[in-house]
């Protein structure tokens, strides 16, 4: 059972995972944006070999966009040429945030308890959601990444996470068990076979020898049997 459990738990994760991943991937190659270092790392140069800081370039084409240009660092291969322009969304922050917020979303569905052993499960929630921010945040400060570009991966792991926990798996769903309302139960004398309703106040004692003709049981032949008060407290 744990074995089966610990399968479609995995299956399920990595599910949300792939397609993750493959949203961020679409949304990379479709926007194309530049990272911050690009400049840096490609050295763009124009078709006559002057750069955009070039005298002639500030007087004439100042503020003007370029389309066609070619990477001065001869260094860079095709693969990395291409991780210049994926810059939007951060993969990293979109797939930090869906890991760390579905596990968080887990441990509140199956750690149950209270007290201190409440506490902990919420400050192992925190620390989870503080190492995603981590990643996300460390991508800005090694100029990977823009902070728009990191905004948008968090927000787009949060939404996975959120449709996976509600609509693809189970385990975090409240059971049916739980929304029952438990009435109380109710003791009563009555049987199938005899039938005592309660008589008005007035009716009690009104009978022939101290009987009350208004309580009586219908049996097999169809005949009335009377009860008398004391009959009647010890029935009720």
């Amino acid at each position: 059972k744990y074995i089966t459990d610990l399968a479609r738990s995995l299956s399920i994760f990595s599910f949300g995972f792939i397609a993750t991943y493959l949203t961020t991937e679409l949304a990379k190659n479709v926007v194309g944006r530049l990272r911050p270092h690009f400049y840096t790392a490609c050295q763009p140069r124009l078709s006559d070999g002057s750069s955009c800081e070039s005298a002639y370039q500030q007087l004439v084409g100042g503020g003007v966009y370029v389309e066609h240009y070619y990477c001065a660092n001869r260094n860079l291969s095709a693969r990395q040429l291409r991780e210049l322009h994926v810059s939007f969304p951060s993969a990293h922050s979109s797939l930090s945030f869906y890991a760390m917020l579905l596990l968080c979303f887990y441990l509140h569905a199956v750690w149950r308890g209270r007290g201190t052993t409440r506490v902990l499960r919420h400050i192992l929630q925190f620390l989870l959601l503080l190492l995603a921010c981590y990643i996300a945040l460390s991508r800005v400060r090694d100029y990977w990444h823009h902070w728009s570009d990191v905004l948008c991966g968090s927000v787009l792991g949060f939404a996975m996470a959120l449709i996976t926990a509600r609509y693809i798996t189970k385990e975090f769903k409240t059971p049916q068990s739980c929304l029952r309302v438990q009435l109380p139960r109710q003791d009563t004398c009555t049987t199938l076979n005899e039938i005592v309703p309660t008589p008005p106040p007035y009716t009690v004692g009104l009978g022939v020898d101290d009987s009350v003709p208004s309580l009586h049981r219908e049996s097999n032949g169809g005949s009335t049997r009377s009860f008398s008060n004391d009959q009647y407290c010890t029935k009720v």
